[in-house]
């Protein structure tokens, strides 16, 4: 199991699954992107932990934070109904 915090969310990987603040996401396998934001689900290379990769990799490296503020708003939205 894998966890990051970041401006108070709770961003886990487990069992090649996604988890946000508690909540599974969508994470579909998608080669050649490093991720896109679809209607129901996200999109990434690497599926789940590919995206938490690219995620993990930001935050450690304080770079590209604004994709990274991008997909959490997503995984709010995707998450909100659960």
């Amino acid at each position: 199991m894998k966890n990051i915090t970041y401006k108070g969310n709770n961003i886990k990987l487990e069992n090649e699954q996604l988890y946000f603040n508690g909540v599974s996401v969508p994470v579909r396998q998608l080669k050649g992107y490093t991720y896109k934001l679809n209607k129901t689900c996200i999109s990434a290379d690497g599926n789940a932990p590919g995206l938490y990769g690219f995620i993990v990799e930001c935050i450690e490296l304080n770079f590209m934070l604004v994709f990274v503020d991008q997909i959490i708003e997503h995984m709010k939205k995707l998450t909100a109904a659960a």
